[in-house]
């Protein structure tokens, strides 16, 4: 599951061993939260048990859909969307009950458009996007806040993963440090995420690197706008 679930002054992070998770996690201890950290790997868990963001997931194969092991591409679709399902059942709940509560899907902007040797991640993240808008529309009137946040291109594994493709890893190779995000600016956001400052955002597609100050201001949130959806060019 790529994502997170606030609950009241607790968060849970899931994939939070390392990377993102582990940053968002670290944020989210440093600003008062209580942290539940959630990863497959126990050793990494103990370097770091301070801190649910819901950001677990696995990288999908690299390569064009008929060349790569379906299994593996399966796998990557279901870890992410079904992942953040179970999330769902098992906390928001708790949120309805309470009448407040923000859930946010780290998802990316694999999600937006069409990225043909990373298929899995894209249609995976294209999901997370549409859940966090279905999961907003259902659970506005009962407190619930949801956010899609991108925390932008990141040199974790699972990016590093890529490197099997010889596109894409001529493309990580030769891209320049500032083309990296570090994963702490994912941190920053989601900290400000549950301190409510971009409630106004609910259900959108947000990017961590972009001036959120401005994002949350912005008088088209009204209406579509940061919304996925199709465009027609009639």
């Amino acid at each position: 599951m790529d994502g997170m679930k606030i609950i009241g002054g607790t968060a849970v992070v899931t994939g939070a061993g390392r990377g993102i998770g582990l940053a968002i996690a670290t944020a989210l201890a440093r600003d008062g939260c209580q942290v539940a950290m959630v990863a497959r790997s126990e050793a990494e868990l103990a370097e770091a048990v301070t801190a649910l963001v819901n950001n677990a997931g696995t990288p999908g194969p690299a390569g064009l859909d008929w060349e790569v092991d379906p299994d593996e591409w399966w796998e990557c679709v279901e870890s992410a969307v079904r992942g953040a399902f179970n999330c769902v059942r098992a906390f928001v709940p708790g949120m309805i009950e309470r009448g407040t509560g923000r859930v946010i899907d780290i998802v990316s902007v694999t999600g937006t458009t069409a990225w043909p040797t990373v298929s899995a991640t894209s249609a995976a993240k294209t999901a997370l996007i549409r859940h966090a808008e279905n999961l907003a529309a259902a659970g506005f009137d009962r407190g619930l806040r949801v956010f899609a946040l991108h925390p932008g291109m990141v040199r974790t594994q699972l990016l590093l993963s890529y490197r099997s493709d010889p596109g894409l890893r001529e493309f990580l190779d030769t891209a320049p440090d500032e083309a990296f995000t570090p994963p702490e600016v994912a941190g920053a956001a989601v900290v400000r995420i549950v301190a409510g400052d971009l409630d106004a955002c609910t259900g959108r597609f947000l990017d961590a690197t972009a001036d959120l100050n401005e994002v949350s201001q912005a008088e088209a949130l009204a209406g579509d706008a940061l919304r996925l959806r199709l465009i027609s060019s009639s």
